[in-house]
């Protein structure tokens, strides 16, 4: 990873970044070291960093990947997935999404913190609150699947969300085989009436 940084440093060209890593034994002084190569490109409309499964990874790449959005805000389309490291806690989610209101011409976002057990409503609050500092954002996708510490209180996060940014027209959850109770399930059902969406899709693992 630290060559792969290296390499990212010189090719200061590079203008579309898809990193799949899903599943390596990368560190967080790996993803640090991806994050400072990254950090030395002027222009990234496209970045995709896949971290899915990597069993080491803490918070403290959270915090790498925070620190290099706060230097680039070149960047449209954002694809993060995180999904199952189980290490990652609201700590982490919540210093990653205080660096979202920077990327001020994002239209695109597609997070995935799936099995990420630790998680708890505050990420998803923290997530949606910053997202809603884009103006442009058009296109939005959350997995939380399997986050059992999530509960109704979290979409009452996204109803806002959702609600404020009126700019949405795509959007897209998975949240089965979370806390959520009927209710909560119900309220974010409700979300398709606010507008004419182009794409809405909600996976909330029920059968139809």
């Amino acid at each position: 990873c630290l060559a792969l940084g290296h390499c990212l440093q010189l090719s200061r060209s590079i203008i579309f970044i898809d990193l799949l890593l899903g599943g390596s034994l990368i560190t967080d002084s790996g993803v640090a070291a991806i994050c400072k190569g990254i950090s030395t490109l002027t222009h990234i409309p496209s970045l995709k960093l896949d971290f899915g499964w990597c069993a080491a990874l803490t918070d403290a790449s959270c915090n790498a990947v925070s620190s290099f959005i706060l230097k680039c805000g070149s960047i449209i389309d954002l694809t993060l997935s995180f999904e199952g490291c189980v290490k990652l806690s609201d700590e982490g989610v919540t210093r990653l999404a205080s660096a979202f209101p920077f990327l001020v011409i994002l239209k695109r976002i597609r997070m995935s913190f799936a099995y990420c057990e630790k998680l708890t409503d505050k990420s998803v609050s923290s997530i949606s609150y910053n997202l809603t500092q884009l103006l442009v954002l058009q296109e939005t996708l959350f997995d939380f699947q399997w986050c059992h510490n999530l509960s109704d209180q979290c979409c009452e996060s996204i109803t806002r969300f959702l609600t404020t940014r009126t700019s949405i027209f795509g959007f897209e959850m998975w949240m089965f085989e979370t806390g959520l109770t009927q209710r909560g399930k119900a309220a974010l059902k409700k979300l398709q009436s606010l507008r004419e969406f182009h794409t809405f899709k909600l996976d909330l693992g029920e059968s139809s």
